[in-house]
């Protein structure tokens, strides 16, 4: 949470948590991996990383490379009927959304 916040608005900030020495990205590959089943950790980890990623295209780039929005779409699949994720789901609907890679998980409208 406090890494995503920092890097909210403050695209310097973005940089450094993804240059060669700190590399957030595979970082929070690593975690979603490591504990699939926390969806405190999932929210968490999904903000920072919607974070990076709309302040510093490398970090975009490293996300599609990775093929993490095929995992977010597949945890949101799995787990948008659960409760205890909503959180989790949620964020990654919008991170999904916002890079326009939210085939399949869209809510249909409600009239």
């Amino acid at each position: 949470g406090l890494l995503a916040n920092l890097t909210l608005r403050n695209p310097a900030m973005a940089s450094f948590l993804n240059d060669a020495d700190h590399q957030v990205i595979s970082l929070g590959q690593l975690v979603l991996d490591k504990h699939p089943e926390r969806p405190d950790v999932a929210k968490s980890v999904i903000q920072l990383l919607w974070s990076v990623s709309r302040q510093n295209p490398k970090a975009l780039a490293e996300v599609r490379d990775a093929e993490m929005f095929v995992g977010l779409r597949k945890m949101v699949g799995e787990h948008q009927d659960q409760q205890r994720w909503h959180g989790a789901v949620e964020v990654a609907r919008q991170f999904l959304r916002e890079f326009r890679e939210d085939d399949g998980v869209q809510r249909k409208a409600v009239y």
